[in-house]
């Protein structure tokens, strides 16, 4: 039983438009933070959120790059999850966005 010549290439690129999602980031105002990588990212969000704590009259104490946390508030560590991997650290205050 044979048919007309399956061209493999154009039914595998069907078959993955079909089963890839919407890119919902197009047109959003963050889409440069999304095609960063992860390092990238992850910087971004810890400087936001000292920046941001700042500006509402937190005082914030950066961590260094040897230090295993990444900003302190008072005695309190804390670490910053914003990019899209990465371990969680065993520090109780963890704050994650991604």
């Amino acid at each position: 039983m044979a048919g007309a010549p399956i061209n493999v290439v154009a039914l595998l690129q069907q078959i993955i438009r079909e089963h890839t999602p919407e890119n919902i980031w197009i047109d959003s105002l963050l889409i440069g933070y999304r095609v960063l990588g992860n390092t990238n990212r992850g910087e971004i969000g810890e400087d936001f959120i000292c920046r941001y704590l700042g500006n509402c009259g937190i005082k914030v104490e950066n961590g260094s790059r040897v230090d295993p946390i990444d900003f302190r508030i008072g005695e309190m560590k804390f670490e910053v999850k914003t990019a899209s991997l990465g371990g969680q650290r065993d520090i109780p205050n963890l704050i994650m966005y991604v």
